[in-house]
């Protein structure tokens, strides 16, 4: 049976896995603050080039410039989070910031499709506190049963045999003769009064097994409402993969049209830098809602009372 010892382990590495899920995000968010720093380092020699030509103002530079350094600066607040997070994670890992390896995840988006039934029958069975409950409850019932029979009439009865030799017998003849023998007896023990023990012992049992059982229900409630949340969870981060893959699409396409757009003369240098900053943000909500949606599978894992400890053994 698990104990609170293997509940401990199991959230310890759940707390670990948010931990490496949230670097890694991190990570990858870096990354997409990068290629968006790239997009407008090259937009900004566009520009300038426009500049030269005439077909540009110092105004569509400056305006440029100013959203380079909003995202570098950016950037620098994602390094400086990524440090910070890396330092906890070492703490809890027992090792140097530096001596650790670079954390890789992939993102998730396969469709969960688990039978929210099934799952709650699956906590119910292997979530530790309703297993202990369930044990208390078993244990009260067998006191019960012994306190119930201890004014029960007892009947026993024992028989015995065996074979010995003639010996005593003065006839040598007898000495090595076998001779069958038995015994038998019988008691009947009838409990006639016991001072109302018995009834008190009862009345005391059937109050803590009234207890014990309205304390196990409390729980089989509160575990089954912790499995549909999670449950709701894992549908609702599932059902946002797909707005936030379109909103990509989109970002990334319209990206495309303006900046031939803008050689063409029909878009201003602002409507660009807007729909770059769209597309930046769409790439980084789609990351959050698949961190999100990893997330809320291992919450439902951990509702359901699925070791962690066997999937991620570090």
């Amino acid at each position: 049976i698990r104990d609170k010892t293997a509940d401990a382990a199991n959230g310890i590495v759940f707390q670990v896995v948010s931990l490496i899920t949230t670097i890694a995000m991190m990570q990858q968010g870096a990354a997409i603050q990068n290629e968006n720093i790239g997009t407008l380092e090259r937009h900004l020699n566009i520009v300038k080039k426009r500049v030269e030509t005439g077909t540009g103002t110092d105004y569509d530079v400056l305006k440029t410039q100013a959203q380079l350094a909003f995202s570098q600066a950016a950037l620098l607040d994602i390094g400086n989070n990524l440090a910070k997070l890396r330092i906890t994670f070492s703490s809890l890992m027992g090792a140097p910031a530096d001596s650790l390896p670079s954390i890789k995840t992939n993102l998730d988006s396969t469709h969960y499709a688990g039978n929210i039934d099934s799952l709650v029958s699956i906590a119910l069975t292997q979530r530790t506190e309703i297993i202990t409950q369930r044990t208390t409850v078993e244990t009260l019932k067998i006191r019960k049963e012994l306190i119930e029979k201890e004014m029960v009439p007892v009947l026993d009865a024992a028989v015995s045999t065996g074979v010995k030799d003639g010996y005593p017998s003065m006839n040598p003849s007898d000495i090595n003769a076998l001779k069958f023998n038995w015994v038998a007896s019988a008691r009947v023990h009838v409990p006639l009064y016991d001072g109302s023990r018995e009834r008190y012992h009862l009345k005391e049992v059937q109050a803590d097994l009234d207890a014990a059982n309205e304390v196990l229900a409390d729980m089989v409630e509160k575990v089954r409402a912790e499995v549909l949340s999670a449950f709701s969870d894992v549908t609702t981060a599932y059902l946002k993969l797909a707005s936030s893959a379109m909103q990509v699409k989109l970002g990334e396409e319209s990206l495309r049209l303006a900046q031939k757009s803008l050689e063409a003369g029909t878009l201003t240098n602002d409507d660009v830098l807007n729909t770059e900053k769209d597309y930046s943000q769409a790439k980084l909500v789609d990351l959050q809602d698949h961190i999100r949606y990893m997330l809320s599978l291992y919450s439902l894992k951990q509702a359901t009372g699925v070791s962690l400890v066997k999937e991620h053994p570090y």
